[in-house]
């Protein structure tokens, strides 16, 4: 037990090195080693390394925790501002695990409708991952929002949207 701590430990430090070569070299001691008690860690490396293999890596670490918190800690962190840079990869994380993300379609949504169009596309896979669940039967609220969005977006989101609406109706 006391060995898995100073693992953690040793593990959070490495996170705030914003190495890459370092961070990359522990991904596995991080899959070993408390994966959920460092989410807070990764998500803010995730925004202080600009780097796309590490953000890669840690968006499939982030999505291999299989832990009932796990939908409500990444909905919470894709609505702050401070992890507005890794919003697509918060989401890619969501709709890539194996965790039921039901209860948080509205916020995906939200993604669809607001975020970057990296994003926003990611926010469409999720959408049609839960669509395609079958446990949402009524989305007539989102598909709504979703159609006054698509009259109101650019014309590079509207193609987007129309086919996120166009599934959710099926």
């Amino acid at each position: 037990m006391e060995n898995k701590e100073n693992e953690i430990v040793a593990l959070k430090k490495v996170l705030k090195t914003k190495d890459a070569d370092i961070i990359l070299s522990h991904i596995d001691k991080m899959r070993e080693f408390g994966q959920l008690s460092l989410v807070t860690e990764i998500l803010a490396a995730m925004v202080a390394v600009d780097n796309k293999k590490v953000r890669w890596q840690f968006m499939t670490l982030l999505s291999d925790i299989k832990d009932d918190t796990m939908p409500q800690i990444l909905v919470e962190a894709l609505k702050k501002d401070e992890y507005r840079s890794i919003q697509a990869e918060i989401v890619a994380a969501c709709w890539q695990s194996s965790n039921d993300f039901t209860t948080y379609f509205s916020d995906f949504v939200d993604v669809l409708i607001d975020g970057d169009d990296h994003a926003a596309i990611e926010a469409s896979t999720a959408i049609g991952e839960i669509h395609a669940n079958g446990k949402i039967s009524n989305y007539s609220q989102d598909i709504e929002r979703l159609r006054t969005a698509a009259l109101n977006s650019s014309p590079d989101r509207q193609p987007i949207i129309i086919m996120t609406v166009n599934i959710l109706s099926e």
